[in-house]
This record gives structure tokens, C-alpha cells and sequence, in this order.
């Protein structure tokens, strides 16, 4: 790709900056989204020879790996997210349809009722209410989430979030087997 090539990009300022702020792009971000679809490998060459690994997930969403300024923030999103999964599943829900199937009632979260929970998320700062209204805010920046007032649904990109819970499954199952050997 030459330089004129780049300048052909659709909405090449929007989808750098987005991404570079760790933005994760799904279907509903519409333009963006499409402009990545449609010529991925074109954006893809561009942001490698600038120093950017641009993703598309199997999932229908695109991000940079290992850029944004998600520092400390990502552990407080991991245990936000691991303390809601391990609640679903608790329930007895549906753990899969609940997250991408559902909207969810920030009064209903259960990161602050039980004890472990609660231990869990004082670990990473989340000590109250306020930082799980920061939490959402931060999911939302970083293309996870959509708030809407005092509810929230997960988008595509929350994937993430799974497939790190489901390695973290897998490697409690190793563990035990290999003590159990």
C-alpha cells in the first residue's frame, strides 16, 4: 500500500483513533465497523507499518492487540466480568444466553452482595457502587458494553472476556488434574 492508497481509506482518522484508544469495533459501530470490513487488509498494512497489530476476531470485531490505555483498568473489567459469569452460573442460568442475550440492571449486578465477591473485587479497587458504575463506563469506552441509564447489555466484543474465562477454566482443570496424578 503507497501513501495516496491510505488517503483512500474511509474514515481512516475515526478508525485510528478509536482503535488507538483501545476502542474494540463491532457491527454497531456501523461505519467504522463496515470501513474495517470491507478493506481490512488495506488497514491492516497500514497500521503494521506504523506499529499496530489490528485484529479481526472470528467474532465480527476488530481491535489492536496489546495497545490502549486499559493498564490497571483491564484487571478491575477481567474480575468484573469473572464475579458476574461465576454469579449466572451459581444461579443456575444460562450463562452464554445471558450475557449476549440479555439486558442486564445495575442494581441486579452481584459483585457486591456475596462476601467472596465482594473480597474479589476490593482486590482490584472496586470497593462500592461508584466503581462499578466506573467499570460499565470504562466497558462501554472500550466497545463492551452499551449503557443505557440504569441498564446495560453486552456487545460482541465481550468475547474477550469469555474465551480469558474459559482459559482460566482449562487451566484450574490442568492444575487439578496434574495433583491428582
Amino acid at each position: 500500500m503507497n501513501a495516496s492508497d491510505a488517503t483512500d481509506l474511509p474514515h481512516l482518522a475515526e478508525v485510528f483513533d478509536l482503535l488507538r484508544k483501545g476502542r474494540h469495533v463491532c457491527e454497531e459501530d456501523h461505519r467504522i465497523y463496515f470501513a474495517l470490513r470491507q478493506r481490512f487488509e488495506d488497514f491492516r498494512h497500514l497500521f503494521d507499518a506504523l506499529g499496530f497489530e489490528l485484529v479481526r476476531h472470528e467474532r465480527k470485531f476488530f481491535y489492536f492487540r496489546g495497545t490502549g490505555e486499559l493498564g490497571t483498568g483491564a484487571s478491575q473489567m477481567v474480575v468484573f466480568f469473572l464475579v458476574l459469569i461465576e454469579a449466572l452460573g451459581d444461579d443456575g442460568r444460562d450463562v452464554h444466553a445471558a450475557i449476549f442475550d440479555e439486558e442486564h440492571r445495575v442494581a441486579d449486578l452481584p459483585h457486591l452482595r456475596q462476601e467472596r465477591h465482594r473480597r474479589l473485587c476490593a482486590e482490584v479497587g472496586i470497593h462500592g457502587e461508584d466503581e462499578l458504575d466506573t467499570q460499565l463506563q470504562r466497558m462501554e469506552r472500550y466497545g463492551f458494553a452499551e449503557v443505557n441509564g440504569d441498564s446495560f447489555r453486552f456487545r460482541a466484543p465481550v468475547w474477550r472476556f469469555v474465551e480469558l474465562c474459559y482459559e482460566a477454566a482449562d487451566a484450574l482443570d490442568e492444575a487439578s488434574d496434574q495433583e491428582g496424578a
